[in-house]
């Protein structure tokens, strides 16, 4: 037969006689604490009650032609990022070869797995599709825009 004993009990002596431990009592305080609640004794104001005014702002509507005028400055900003981008991009591959072509005496070799031996480079190009994902998107929002009003048809 054997003795199980729980968490909270322990051998008092080498004996067979068992004490438990009392377990330490919380306040009622420190329960609220622990368990989120509030209690209004240690504070006397009711955050509940005191709520700041807030005056909602109403934007006004921005118009087609306002949204268009402002697609059309964002796509100058996005393809002046765009060239830069590419300039950077041409810039790294006339000054290192690409690794994932290698020259041998018969012709060129494709390395497998090359794209992860020049991580800078792939930080370059990854800047340059997500700079063009965006100017993409710009440009279909602005001939969106352009058939509404009927600008193009």
């Amino acid at each position: 037969m054997s003795r199980t004993r729980t968490p909270h009990v322990r051998s008092a002596s080498r004996t067979n006689t068992f004490s438990v431990d009392p377990k330490p009592q919380e306040s009622l305080s420190q329960k609220n604490l622990l368990c989120g609640g509030f209690f209004a004794d240690d504070i006397s104001v009711n955050w509940f009650s005191k709520s700041p005014c807030v005056q909602v702002e109403t934007v006004p509507p921005q118009t087609d032609e306002t949204r268009l005028a402002e697609i059309e400055r964002q796509c100058s900003l996005v393809r002046a990022e765009r060239n830069e981008a590419r300039h950077k991009v041409l810039l790294y591959m006339q000054r290192r070869m690409d690794p994932r072509i290698r020259f041998t005496g018969n012709g060129l070799l494709a390395v497998v797995g090359a794209m992860g031996m020049d991580p800078l480079r792939q930080a370059l190009e990854s800047e340059q599709r997500l700079l063009d994902q965006k100017y993409d998107a710009l440009l279909q929002e602005r001939a969106d825009l352009m058939l509404k009003l009927k600008l193009i048809r």
